[in-house]
């Protein structure tokens, strides 16, 4: 009766074979000048910890991404002198298995930031477009981020900061 209300098919009943192989979390990575570029089916956790907000969970099957990750802090002239070295991780990808929205696309950003050893900020940004992806072009991310307000999706903003104490020697 929900189904017909929001205008949703309902789906028949499939069976599914127990002796399946599936791979997750199969993907192929290289690094440059500092980055990973990595494509293919991966999972991941954005979150500060096990009692902070979560944004992204790796409790879902992987899916299709390509992502770029800076792994070696760089120094922005200026602003590094107060939030020190900068680091950053970007996604773009695209959910499997979904029947509602049909095809729809995710990307993401966090910036992260390290003024002391002890203390970690990061400011995460993920979309979820429910709009139907017509091609996974370069300018796709870009479109999922400015064209948003004009689509169906949802955008969570997170900012969150790690404190541990120092160590005692």
């Amino acid at each position: 009766m929900i189904a017909n209300v929001d205008l949703n098919p309902l789906l028949p009943p499939t069976t599914i074979s127990a002796n399946q192989f599936t791979l997750l979390n199969t993907y192929a990575l290289a690094k440059y000048a500092g980055l990973d570029f990595s494509v293919g089916k991966q999972s991941m956790w954005w979150g500060p910890g096990e009692s902070g907000a979560l944004l992204m969970s790796n409790n879902a099957a992987p899916f299709w991404m390509l992502q770029i990750n800076r792994t070696i802090p760089m120094n922005i002239p200026l602003l590094s002198k107060v939030l020190g070295p900068f680091e950053f991780s970007n996604y773009f990808g695209a959910p499997a298995g979904q029947e509602f929205p049909p095809d729809p696309y995710m990307f993401g950003q966090k910036a992260s930031f390290k003024p002391t050893e002890n203390l970690n900020s990061d400011l995460p940004v993920m979309m979820y477009s429910a709009a139907r992806a017509t091609s996974l072009s370069p300018s796709a991310p870009s479109e999922c981020v400015y064209k948003h307000q004009r689509r169906t999706g949802e955008r969570k903003v997170l900012a969150q900061r790690s404190w541990r104490p120092p160590r005692q020697l």
